[in-house]
């Protein structure tokens, strides 16, 4: 599905095969999970009737549908993202609102329309830019005048128990992929500095990073079921083999035992609210 000589090929295949189907299916969960920091980063984003989004990694459509209701009945969304499968989902979920457009494309590489939008804005959708600096230029471009940008990424991953906790289950299970502490995936601006360098090398003004700490509470039978799909477990487990794929579940399932209380697991959660304006 893309060419793997374009820049973010890797991010291309990766969402438009298992991991996409994937986020799919497990759509309800994430959504009930990450819904009161995307209600946290709308507040202080405070969209308005009549203005112009551009949804930067759409994905389901969660975010658009949400963006769409704050700037209706005069303003409009875009949404973009380079999964297919999950655009599939966002169009029919989209199909009664007329000021709502979806589109198949890559933020990085894609020619957006200039100076078209009065904000851009992302739930956790910026952090798999193989080319950040490339990505937030073009952002920056198809802001208006004083246009604003915010979205919301992963801090540290020690600060997310969602990924250590399920980690943990799977160690002396399989060898951890060694990856760049910038390389695109979940944590990849956890570094304030990192962010504030690349907005601010984008042409951005009054960069703001804000921590917001969240607890991720869950059944434990939804646990059980959404870590084997979503998260860092979740893609080990795409890449394992029958016998160790077997293996890391009971491992999974053993580690949300022992933490659930009543039959709930809470998880410690840490995401940056980032904002600034076009300069």
């Amino acid at each position: 599905m893309a060419d793997p000589n374009s820049p973010n090929s890797a991010q291309v295949s990766y969402w438009n095969a298992l991991a996409g189907q994937a986020w799919r299916q497990q759509r309800a969960r994430v959504d009930q999970l990450l819904d009161p920091l995307m209600s946290l980063s709308l507040d202080r984003l405070a969209p308005k009737a009549g203005e112009a989004v551009l949804d930067v990694g759409c994905g389901a459509g969660t975010s658009t549908l949400a963006l769409a209701r704050a700037v209706a009945p005069t303003g409009r969304v875009m949404g973009v993202d380079v999964s297919r499968v999950l655009l599939t989902e966002a169009r029919e979920r989209a199909r009664s609102l007329p000021n709502v457009e979806l589109r198949e494309a890559d933020a990085q590489v894609t020619a957006l329309p200039a100076a078209s939008f009065d904000i851009v804005y992302s739930r956790f959708g910026v952090m798999f830019f193989d080319d950040p600096e490339a990505a937030f230029t073009s952002l920056h471009q198809c802001l208006r005048p004083d246009g604003r940008l915010g979205f919301l990424c992963w801090r540290e991953r020690d600060l997310n128990e969602w990924a250590t906790v399920t980690l943990r289950a799977a160690q002396g299970l399989v060898d951890f992929p060694e990856s760049a502490p910038d390389a695109p995936g979940p944590f990849a601006f956890a570094r304030s500095e990192r962010v504030c360098e690349l907005l601010l090398g984008a042409g951005f003004d009054d960069v703001t990073l804000q921590a917001l700490d969240h607890e991720m509470v869950q059944t434990l039978e939804d646990a059980i079921v959404y870590y084997q799909h979503i998260g860092p477990l979740g893609a080990l487990l795409r890449e394992a083999s029958p016998d160790v794929a077997d293996a890391l579940r009971d491992a999974l399932v053993r580690e949300l035992r022992a933490r659930a209380v009543d039959g709930e697991l809470c998880f410690r959660s840490s995401a940056w609210w980032v904002s600034a304006v076009r300069g």
